[in-house]
């Protein structure tokens, strides 16, 4: 591998170097370009929304150096406490092929190796103890030679960078971490290093040695598009880019020049130089070749690894954007030092040095300068190139409840419904749970059946969800929820229980009576004494007219039995009508013809008119006497 006019690209070797292989020159600019690839992507990792005060695990690509385009191997490290690191058990996973590009995504979940031997795209699940699990494909689809890839900030869209046809595949990536290519699944751009995501996740940079800073929208669906510019010029051979992190600024590493060019980023995620444009480090040209370059999280340093002179260039980023040398402006490091990463904090700093096979480890002061830990370096194993991703611990959101707990994303919480109101039967029995519980619902429980969902850090659902409380339902003194049921005995004498739902509003819906029954030998009528229901034994009963026996169930005054005496012809048997289900006093009254007669009157009326025509009877009776006697 080597530069040519076009960036960074595979040639034979039989291809011509800038100088001769022994040279110590020559031999690091022969293996300048693959080290870029593999630890410009690398770069550009971000931290999740919510992480760790500190990254849990370390990743780095090791390459024997007797072989290295086939016993690819990443060893694993613990990040301690204080910044140092510890090899994991086991302290490697051997994969092996060609290195290429390593990247965590941003929940930390999964570790991808660009192979571009064979070629493929490998994906490691990430144990909750840092180790890796074995490799599977990342897609099906997979770009010739793929060399680097990046993941958007969003972790929904993957980028994989093409080294032999300078080519940027595009992905979406699944919940599992897999990619499935997105349409187009490639633009052609002319690129040979990583990009470079802009924090915000709506823009890409890419640097090109003839056309300088490659510029793009990523649309809403994930796929790239130039913008107008689609390319803005940089300095000599332009390589790595590192964004700032508030998104305002751009800066990348000019290889030929020994300079830094300093971008900002417009409304528009278009680059326009700063004045000056460029920075410059180190020796004139060629004196110190850079690696890749790394920003503060906090934004106000900046630091670039010189592989040609063994040294850490650091910077202070002022408000404007523009770099200003650090006192001191630079330190020493480990032999062939290709790029620096940096904790989310900003604590502590990682310089891989693949010739001397080490890591080297710092602690980073208030005012930017790096120091070393103790011990300063730590072997890695297989020492050979080195490319190192960062992991950091996933934290997800959690909520304060009103129990005294803290609870997950996604969790809820009880809360007292509003006054006037309880919880309804749907109300969860259950105080505290969680997922992956099934019920998610937690809380202090019962009668509290508001609820909240623990959306973001601290951050609860508004407005509360108060879907399971109603109005109560009272009876005799007590309160009864929404769908729930009271229960009672069967009324009027009546075997058995009877029971009613409370419905919405606080109503009572009606008693379900099917399992009531009164003795055997006696049938459920209206009571006139007391207006209501009540088992009688039947006092005897009528046919009616269409064969339908009606028991007469008795307890009524004088004056019903007048009336249904009354109004059914003389000698006819009657009764008083009733329900032929319910059994309950209609006004009619059956007779025996089968016929059915309205009542006529209370039984004063009817002995009055029986009197009057008693005594109209008697009368006539009397004048008929007289006048017979009188005729005599």
């Amino acid at each position: 591998m080597t530069f040519d006019g076009r960036g960074l690209r595979f040639l034979t070797s039989s291809s011509a170097e800038r100088a001769s292989p022994g040279s110590r020159s020559g031999g690091r600019r022969r293996f300048l370009a693959p080290i870029m690839a593999l630890l410009a992507v690398t770069a550009g990792f971000g931290a999740p929304a919510f992480a760790a005060p500190s990254p849990n695990f370390l990743y780095v690509v090791n390459i024997d150096q007797t072989n290295p385009f086939t016993n690819t191997a990443i060893s694993q490290f613990n990040i301690d406490t204080g910044g140092t690191l510890t090899a994991l058990s086991p302290a490697s996973v051997n994969v092996g092929g060609a290195p290429g590009g390593l990247y965590a995504d941003p929940k930390g979940r999964f570790l991808y190796l660009a192979q571009p031997g064979p070629v493929a795209v490998l994906q490691f699940t990430i144990n909750n103890n840092g180790t890796l699990s074995s490799a599977t494909a990342a897609t099906s689809n997979n770009p010739d030679a793929p060399f680097a890839v990046v993941i958007d900030p969003s972790d929904q869209y993957a980028y994989v960078e093409n080294e032999s046809i300078q080519s940027i595949f595009q992905y979406s990536v699944g919940a599992n971490g897999a990619f499935t290519a997105l349409n187009p699944p490639r633009l052609v751009n002319g690129s040979a290093v990583p990009l470079a995501l802009h924090p915000s996740g709506q823009y890409a940079y890419a640097s090109n040695a003839l056309y300088g800073i490659y510029q793009y929208a990523i649309g809403t669906g994930g796929t790239l598009t130039p913008l107008n510019p689609p390319s803005v010029p940089a300095g000599s051979l332009p390589g790595c880019i590192a964004m700032h992190p508030s998104g305002n600024f751009a800066y990348v590493v000019n290889v030929d020049g020994n300079t830094i060019s300093q971008f900002a980023v417009n409304a528009g995620g278009t680059l326009s130089a700063l004045s000056p444009a460029t920075v410059p480090f180190g020796n004139p040209p060629p004196g110190n070749w850079p690696g890749c370059l790394a920003v503060h999280p906090n934004g106000n340093f900046l630091y670039l690894a010189s592989w040609n002179g063994d040294a850490i260039y650091q910077f202070g980023i002022a408000a404007n954007g523009i770099l200003t040398p650090l006192s001191p402006a630079s330190l020493p490091t480990g032999l062939f030092p290709v790029s620096i990463y940096l904790d989310p904090t900003g604590s502590y700093a990682y310089v891989p040095s693949p010739r001397a096979g080490t890591i080297s480890q710092y602690s980073v002061a208030a005012n930017g300068t790096l120091a070393p830990l103790s011990p300063a370096t730590v072997a890695s194993p297989g020492a050979g190139w080195i490319a190192i991703a960062t992991v950091f611990q996933f934290v997800a959101p959690t909520c304060a409840d009103n129990a005294g707990g803290t609870v997950q994303l996604g969790c809820k919480q009880y809360l007292p419904c509003p006054s006037g109101q309880v919880g309804t039967s749907a109300c969860p029995s259950v105080s505290r749970a969680c997922p992956p519980v099934s019920s998610p619902v937690i809380g202090a429980g019962l009668p509290n059946c508001g609820t909240q969902t623990c959306l973001a850090q601290n951050s609860w659902s508004t407005p509360p969800d108060f879907s399971m409380c109603d109005v109560a339902c009272t009876d005799k003194g007590s309160t009864f929820p929404v769908g729930a049921t009271e229960t009672e005995s069967c009324a009027g004498g009546q075997s058995g229980t009877q029971t009613r739902t409370c419905n919405t509003g606080g109503n009572w819906g009606p008693w379900n009576t099917s399992a009531c029954a009164c003795p055997a030998g006696q049938l459920l009528c209206f009571n006139d004494l007391t207006q209501a229901k009540q088992c009688f034994t039947p006092l005897g009963g009528i046919f009616d007219n269409s064969g339908v026996f009606h028991s007469w169930c008795g307890h009524f005054d004088s004056s019903q039995e007048m009336d249904c005496s009354i109004a059914c012809a003389a000698g006819v048997a009657c009764a008083p009508a009733h329900d032929n289900v319910n059994h309950v006093r209609t006004t009619d009254v059956y007779c025996g013809d089968g016929n059915i007669s309205p009542k006529t009157g209370g039984g004063s009326n009817v002995a009055l008119v029986t009197f009057v025509a008693l005594m109209a009877a008697w009368s006539i009776a009397g004048i008929w006497r007289r006048r017979k006697m009188a005729s005599r």
